[in-house]
Formats: C-alpha cells, sequence, structure tokens
C-alpha cells in the first residue's frame, strides 16, 4: 500500500468517513484533521482516477475543497474521460525560437501561441496570455452527481486553484488545463472551479481548453458547461490534434529496415507490466527535462501512484532507456539520452529498434507483418512462455497485454496522416 493508501485508511478508520457518507451524504474534514498523519496538498489533489487511493476506490469516496483548509468526500462522481487520441493531426510550422524548448512541460503554452496553434483551433483572433498561476475561488455554490444517483450540494469560498493558463483576444476569455501525460480522464474541477471564479469577473465568454501535449504532438479539447450550476454538465465541443514536427509519417518499410538491423538485447531484465508506451516516452522526456529524479517525485510529475512510476521506469529500464544511480533515483542511460533529444521521426524508429532487440518482439512483429494483423492474445502467451518460462498462467496474460500494447503503439505509428 502507498503511504495515500495507509493515511487514508488511517483517517477513515479514525472518523467513521464510510458509515458518516452513508447515513448524511457527506463527511466535512480540516485540512489539521488531515495533516495529523500526512500534508493534506498530498492527500487531497488527485487529477486522474488512477492517482486515487485505494481507500477511496473500494469505497467510491472522492474528495472536493471547499476552502483553502477544508474539504467535502462524497461518493461524488468527479471525473470525465479524456477523448483518445486521433490519427489525423494537422502540422502547422514551427516558429523559430532559439530560447524555446518545445518539449518542456512549461513551454507548451508557449508553443501554442507562438505557433497560433491556439487562434487555429478556437478560430479566435490574436489571443494574449493575461493571467495564469495560483490563486483562490471566489463564493459559489454548485451541485454535483454521486454514485447513489442522487445531486448534492456544494458550498465553495475560497478554496485555492491553479490556471495552467489565461488568455483574451476582443471577444473572450479563454481558461486552459494543461499535461504533458495521457490519461483516460481528468478531474472536471481543474476546469469548473477557475470557470466559476471568472464567470462573474468578465463580462466576454469564457471558452475551456483541456490540452494534452505528448510525443510531440498537441491534443486540444474545447469544453463548456450547460448549466452553470452543475459541476457534471460538462460538455465535449470539439478536439483538434496538431503537430509542429515537418516529418510525421512513418511506413512499414522503414520499420521492416529497423527490423533487420536490430541487434540482439545482451542484458537480462525482468519483462515489465506497463500497458500504456506513451506513458513510457513521457517519462523519457520529463527525465530529459529534470534530470535524475526519485519515484516520489515521477509518480507527482506523471500523476501516477509510486507503484505505477515504478511499472513505467522498469518498461524503459527493460529498453535500455533508464536506470537508477547510486542514490536509487531514477535517470537517462547515455542511450536514452541520445533518443531523447532526437527529432520525432528518428526518436519513433530509435525506439522501435529497441523494441526489436529483445526476440520475442521480432518474432512477433514479422507474425503482425505477415498476418497484416497484430497477433491475437493468445497467440503472444504462446510465445511469451517459451521465452519467459518462470511465468504463470495470470502473469503472462498481463505480461501479454503489456507486449500487444507495444504492437499497436508500433502499428500505430504507421496510421497517422497529416493534413
Amino acid at each position: 500500500m502507498s503511504q495515500n493508501d495507509v493515511a487514508w485508511q488511517t483517517l477513515i478508520d479514525r472518523y467513521d468517513i464510510v458509515n458518516r457518507i452513508q447515513t448524511d451524504g457527506e463527511f466535512h474534514i480540516q485540512a489539521s484533521q488531515i495533516k495529523e498523519i500526512r500534508e493534506p496538498r498530498k492527500m487531497a489533489k488527485f487529477d486522474c482516477t488512477n492517482q486515487l487511493p485505494r481507500p477511496f476506490r473500494e469505497n467510491n469516496i472522492n474528495i472536493l475543497p471547499t476552502s483553502n483548509s477544508a474539504y467535502v468526500l462524497s461518493d461524488f462522481l468527479l471525473y470525465s474521460p479524456v477523448p483518445p487520441m486521433c490519427d489525423t493531426v494537422t502540422q502547422v510550422p514551427k516558429p523559430y525560437y532559439e530560447t524555446v524548448n518545445e518539449r518542456s512541460e512549461s513551454n507548451v503554452i508557449n508553443q501554442l501561441l507562438l505557433s497560433k496553434i491556439l487562434d487555429i483551433f478556437l478560430e479566435t483572433n490574436n489571443l494574449t496570455e493575461t493571467f495564469n498561476g495560483r490563486q483562490r475561488t471566489n463564493e459559489f455554490d454548485f451541485v454535483v452527481d454521486t454514485v447513489r444517483g442522487e445531486k448534492r450540494n456544494v458550498h465553495v469560498r475560497g478554496a485555492q486553484i491553479e490556471i495552467d493558463g489565461g488568455f483574451e483576444d476582443a471577444n473572450t476569455v479563454v481558461i486552459m488545463e494543461a499535461k504533458n501525460v495521457l490519461h483516460d480522464d481528468f478531474i472536471i474541477r481543474q476546469l469548473y472551479y477557475p470557470y466559476r471564479t471568472w464567470l462573474n469577473e468578465v463580462t466576454k465568454p469564457i471558452r475551456l481548453l483541456f490540452v494534452v501535449y505528448c510525443n510531440d504532438i498537441y491534443a486540444l479539447h474545447e469544453y463548456r458547461f450547460t448549466d452553470p450550476n452543475d459541476y457534471n454538465s460538462i460538455e465535449l465541443v470539439r478536439s483538434g490534434y496538431y503537430t509542429l514536427v515537418d516529418d510525421l509519417l512513418i511506413s512499414f518499410d522503414e520499420l521492416d529496415a529497423i527490423r533487420r538491423v536490430s541487434e540482439p538485447e545482451t542484458q537480462n531484465i525482468p519483462f515489465p507490466q506497463c500497458d500504456r508506451f506513451d506513458r513510457i516516452i513521457s517519462l523519457l522526456d520529463i527525465l530529459n527535462e529534470h534530470g535524475a529524479m526519485t519515484k516520489e517525485e515521477i509518480a507527482d510529475a506523471m500523476e501516477f501512484t509510486t507503484r505505477q512510476a515504478d511499472y513505467y521506469f522498469n518498461g524503459g529500464a527493460y529498453l535500455g532507456l533508464f536506470e537508477k544511480d547510486a542514490d536509487k533515483k531514477r535517470k537517462l542511460t547515455r542511450m536514452g539520452e541520445l533518443i531523447a533529444r532526437m527529432a520525432y521521426k528518428p526518436k519513433q524508429l530509435a525506439l522501435v529498434r529497441q523494441i526489436l532487440r529483445h526476440d520475442m518482439f521480432k518474432d512477433l512483429y514479422d507474425e503482425m507483418r505477415e498476418n497484416e494483423a497484430i497477433p491475437p492474445l493468445q497467440r503472444i502467451m504462446e510465445l511469451m512462455s517459451g521465452y519467459c518460462t518462470d511465468f504463470d498462467a495470470p502473469m503472462l496474460r498481463r505480461r501479454g497485454q503489456t507486449v500487444m500494447a507495444w504492437l499497436r503503439w508500433i502499428e500505430r505509428l504507421t496510421l497517422i496522416t497529416t493534413e
């Protein structure tokens, strides 16, 4: 169990939170009560469901801030799915500025502005960034859906929010939440609280953006609330996918050439369990930007649990990208450093090469090419059993799902088109 798992289970037992929610519908807790166990900032911010502590998942509990020092817990429904990545990407000319590192998380917003991607997507005219950072909400009330099917009222006053980007032109105000890791869902609060805070402060209409930057592609999703007083009235307006890369297309002929020249892997690193290859790439970029990091720092940066941080570190270590230093911090290998600094296309081909250095993946890639389809899970497990002789059936199934996901990532490289 993680530190948050243990800490929240302690609080749940101490204050009988599960029973209080069942009888009263909610439970209010002060930051000072949370701090008796652990720092509230580490205990009350879960930007996606992957981050939720085990006691929350097991008891359908979620948490919302109601002020700078108080929270309310209930069986709230707080998350919305992130639309999947699209295979059709719009290419935009890359603006050249020597001082801008386009892969830096902190510069994602700069690139969206300088390249005019924001104006292109929103059909606005020369958006200017006018506000960002931490601030306090004003006072407002709203309703939120619950697992039990009823709506609960929530009152907020002076809760802390952090806005990644706030923009304005002659006709509109835009509030943006930006991520550099692709998750399955996001907490609506990150858009709703800033929206409600600014709703009565400006006369122009407010437009809401959720942006994901992953592997040189910017995914922009515009949302709106059909009822400003209803947290769950969020609605996706439209999505757009953009890149500043001028050479995005990869063919199977190029992958076949990599297959022919891949040298066998000589290190004996255990086979990992991590089904999202894009997250290995995100971790590659984060370590390239920040240098050596602890497991906890990686979990925080990628909005994971520490257990998940280990999964994706192990996935990169299997490919020769990551290693631990003398202080047990996670860092890039020399190979990882070289690949992280490559342009998009050489980077993807280098990652494929690292995968195909493993004989099992070579065999499965050959079958995929021969049959023009990814091998079914049962076939993957059958072939894996010859390479991973110490795996039992459940382990073969779990690791087989990882293999299938990595093959799917390789295949998708050939499906991306531009317009």
